[in-house]
């Protein structure tokens, strides 16, 4: 099986690759849709997890919950997306699916000090249209394309010092780019089509921290910090007027997130879970020149409940599967047309053990609304399908 896990990670790692196809995504001064997730676990228990206990499957936000894991675990997510936007008058849909996250853990000692990496989604930006114009000389049309994601590679550390408290440490490198593009397309042969390519790379290093307490043993509280980043802006402009590209180089930063979360078992089968996670995007990203009153602080927060698959032998096929709902809500943190943009998130998900309980696979269903076409002019809404696989085996056993 380890060939097999190192085989699937080294084919996921060259296919990271996704795309939103969000019209806020083109905000000026953006940098793209804010991407959280802590597990397709969580996501199907309303987008929390950051106090959940789990042996399976690999947090990404808290990692010290990795400290409970007693073999080497590998998690790998896709996801489907399907959303309809309706803007003034105008009404369309656009569908993709494509590579998530991709984890790796490996425990030093069991149930007390894992190791391992994270390649995450951090922002993502996709969203394209087409506008005809009419002029005395000529008629043309004019694309602009707006695409790219900012990622984040991170390695991580868990330890329990005690056993009701777990710390993580992670150490991240963002890396990325966006980019603008303009085609005009004239009708008229005479006149030559152009492009023009304004592309913003962001990269650099960056740390964080995470926390898990069991003060009882049916009560849990989990939380993290994302410290400001120590990044390169580069920002490259292409035309062919110049027939050459100019660039600039600037120090820049992501804003300092935190979340906190809590957990409660209510049976041995039922559990609860509530998150609230926060990053003050209105302070900017230190960019020269870049406006901020576009800007507003990202958050979101949720509230979800789960239903653990029963431990007797015997049961039948549903009796045999996790079930899980809940609800979001949350700001994307751009403002369009001077107004807020809210998103609104309802969640079902379901968890199907394999192997004696040592690997599943989970599915999250979450649809919602993003915006108020009132007041934003723009809506939209999304049906998102997660699928995530974590398996695992025991690395560096004793030879007896």
């Amino acid at each position: 099986m380890t060939k097999y896990l190192w085989t699937l990670f080294i084919l996921s790692a060259f296919t990271l690759s996704l795309n939103a196809g969000s019209i806020f995504t083109t905000s000026r001064y953006g940098v793209g849709i804010r991407q959280y997730q802590t597990s397709v676990r969580g996501l199907g228990m309303g987008n929390t997890g950051l106090a959940l206990q789990d042996y399976v499957s690999l947090n990404t936000n808290n990692i010290s919950t990795w400290r409970y894991l007693v073999d080497t675990r590998i998690s790998i997510s896709f996801f489907y997306l399907r959303s309809s936007l309706e803007y003034k008058s105008a009404k369309w849909s656009s569908s993709i699916a494509n590579f998530n996250t991709l984890q790796l853990a490996v425990p030093l000692k069991q149930k007390r000090m894992a190791v391992g990496f994270s390649i995450i989604p951090y922002t993502l930006v996709n969203f394209r249209y087409a506008q005809k114009f009419s002029s005395e000389i000529s008629d043309f049309e004019e694309t602009v394309l707006y695409d790219g994601i900012i990622s984040r590679a991170q390695f991580n550390f868990a330890w329990a010092p005690i056993s009701w408290l777990g710390l993580g440490a992670s150490f991240h490198y963002y890396f990325g780019n966006i980019e603008d593009k303009y085609y005009l397309s004239f009708d008229q042969s005479s006149m030559y089509d152009s492009e023009h390519k304004i592309e913003y790379q962001f990269y650099g290093p960056g740390a964080g921290v995470s926390f898990n307490l069991e003060p009882l043993d049916s009560f849990l509280v989990g939380g993290f910090v994302d410290f400001k980043p120590r990044l390169t802006f580069r920002r490259a402009f292409e035309s062919p007027v110049s027939q050459e590209t100019q660039a600039s180089n600037a120090k820049s930063t992501f804003p300092l997130s935190w979340g906190v979360g809590t957990s409660f078992h209510l049976t041995q089968q039922i559990t609860i879970s509530a998150d609230y996670s926060t990053q003050y995007w209105s302070q900017g990203f230190n960019i020269p020149g870049f406006d901020t009153s576009q800007l507003e602080d990202w958050y979101n927060y949720g509230f979800g409940i789960e239903h653990r698959h029963s431990r007797r032998r015997r049961k039948n096929f549903f009796n045999k599967l996790d079930w899980r709902t809940g609800f979001s809500a949350g700001n994307i943190g751009y403002k369009f047309h001077d107004h807020s943009v809210k998103e609104y998130r309802v969640h079902f998900g379901i968890g199907i053990p394999f192997f004696l309980d040592n690997n599943r696979l989970d599915i999250a269903l979450v649809g919602g609304v993003r915006g108020d076409k009132s007041v934003t002019i723009a809506q939209e809404k999304f049906i998102k399908i997660y699928l995530s696989l974590s398996a695992g085996e025991l690395w560096f056993q004793k030879i007896r």
